[in-house]
């Protein structure tokens, strides 16, 4: 695969999607085309290379910067050698003038692009604020500042709307069952989602869509209380009791915890009068808490 990569790689003016798993060589196939570019003179401020992370961002840098470290210091018959590896005739290519470029690139280590998608939008919006609707001087919130803004806001929220009775009972049926930090990751997350929830909530019938949606998926009926659900879900017919209780019975050989799993089955399975007073206790053999 590795080879077939290279071959389209070979050539500036293609583009290469890479897709393969974890050390299977992607960033060394990134990091050769950056080279080989530099080798046939591209300037190192006209490559652009973006990464995920700055971990990712980093050990390219590194790499590429080693890679080209030791052209300074190596004959040239050894440098001559090296370009070969990168399918380039070394007759057309100026050994002194690549020389000077590393050593251009080295003194100046942003001279190559290569940095996150975070950083890259960054540096455009520095460069465009006013395009772009925002402050000249803007800055990036660290993760202690963004949580200090939100409770700011959440603080503002709470005191707008303090009379509203429709908000009050909401904010009530949350925090009676979780604590504050948990009520306040709800929040962090509703608001990555604002763009997504904004939809939803201003677009004629989008609730209701997306509510009959869910009520198909888990083949519930749209005026189900959880009453009627849990009845439901505690009638099992004889082929699935059958299921259940064989599963008890493997797990009644495993560990001290399985043990105690299977018998939490088989005395639910066996008591259908207990069913649905038992049902939270039931379902904690197959879920975790949250």
């Amino acid at each position: 695969m590795n080879k077939i990569i290279e071959k389209k790689q070979s050539n500036r003016q293609n583009n290469t999607w890479v897709s393969a798993s974890a050390g299977s060589g992607k960033t060394s196939i990134l990091i050769d085309r950056i080279i080989k570019l530099l080798i046939e003179g591209v300037l190192p401020s006209e490559i652009l290379c973006l990464t995920f992370t700055k971990a990712a961002a980093i050990e390219m840098q590194e790499r590429v910067y080693r890679k080209i470290g030791q052209w300074v210091n190596v004959s040239d018959e050894e440098l001559a050698e090296e370009i070969k590896k990168y399918n380039i005739n070394s007759e057309n290519i100026d050994l002194k003038k690549l020389r000077v470029l590393s050593s251009v690139i080295l003194e100046d280590q942003s001279s190559v692009g290569i940095q996150t998608i975070h950083s890259f939008c960054e540096n455009i919006l520095k460069k465009f604020p006013i395009e772009a609707g925002i402050y000249p001087n803007f800055s990036i919130l660290n993760s202690n500042e963004i949580n200090n803004v939100i409770l700011e806001a959440r603080n503002l929220a709470f005191k707008k709307y303090k009379h509203n009775k429709q908000f009050s009972n909401s904010i009530r049926n949350i925090v009676i069952k979780n604590d504050e930090k948990y009520f306040n990751d709800l929040l962090k997350e509703l608001f990555s989602k604002k763009i997504s929830l904004y939809k939803i909530w201003s677009e004629k019938d989008e609730l209701e869509k997306i509510y009959s949606y869910i009520c198909k998926l888990f083949n519930l009926s749209k005026n189900q209380t959880r009453q009627q659900f849990l009845k439901q879900a505690c009638i099992i017919d004889e082929e699935y009791k059958l299921k259940l209780l064989d599963l008890s019975k493997i797990l009644s050989e495993g560990t001290a915890k399985d043990i105690v799993i299977g018998r939490n089955i088989k005395n639910w399975i066996q008591k259908a009068e207990i069913r649905e007073v038992a049902w939270d206790d039931y379902k904690l053999n197959f879920l975790t808490k949250r």
